[in-house]
């Protein structure tokens, strides 16, 4: 159970820095969803990371 609301606080933390929504908008949104736009997420900042490494 522990570890399910750490990833749950982590995810919301991720979503809220990203999208500025509320922590009850973030709380409505059902697993599938939060998924969805961590995974959104996710590809952003590695196509980001991807692209920073040409110029080093």
């Amino acid at each position: 159970m522990k570890q399910r609301s750490q990833r749950l606080l982590r995810e919301v933390h991720r979503l809220a820095c990203c999208y500025h929504w509320s922590r009850q908008e973030l709380m409505s949104l059902s697993l599938g969803q939060r998924l969805r736009h961590l995974t959104l997420i996710e590809e952003v900042l590695d196509a980001e990371w991807s692209s920073g490494l040409g110029e080093i």
